[in-house]
């Protein structure tokens, strides 16, 4: 396996020849393509950093549940079965990363649990 400064150092030589990097990662609804550094790709490959997560402001616990829900926000309830309900809070779905930070944090409640 090559260092990360070693595919640095490889990415940049690709830059230099007008090579652009980006990054497609998942995101509600499809893929998201963003321009990104010789850096963060090296760190990514390494598995020093989740670059698609970075990229959207989120850890990468968040990420997988942005995109397993697909934008939306999982109520925080409780059922009866002592788990977390699996319905979705109000306002749909496809919501970008911040929106969807911002409403998770503030942990709602779907329509049935009074939300």
């Amino acid at each position: 396996m090559l260092t990360r400064e070693q595919i640095v150092e490889a990415l940049k030589l690709a830059e230099r020849a007008g090579i652009v990097l980006v990054c497609q990662g998942r995101a509600p609804g499809g893929y998201a393509t963003r321009t990104v550094s010789a850096e963060d790709v090296a760190a990514h490959v390494v598995g020093e950093i989740n670059l698609p997560a970075l990229l959207n402001g989120l850890s990468p616990e968040e990420y997988e549940e942005w995109i397993r829900l697909d934008g939306g926000v999982q109520c925080y309830a409780q059922t009866k079965a002592k788990r977390r309900c699996e319905c979705l809070a109000p306002g749909g779905t496809q919501r970008n990363a911040q929106a969807w930070k911002q409403l998770n944090e503030t942990k709602p409640y779907c329509t049935i649990h009074g939300g």
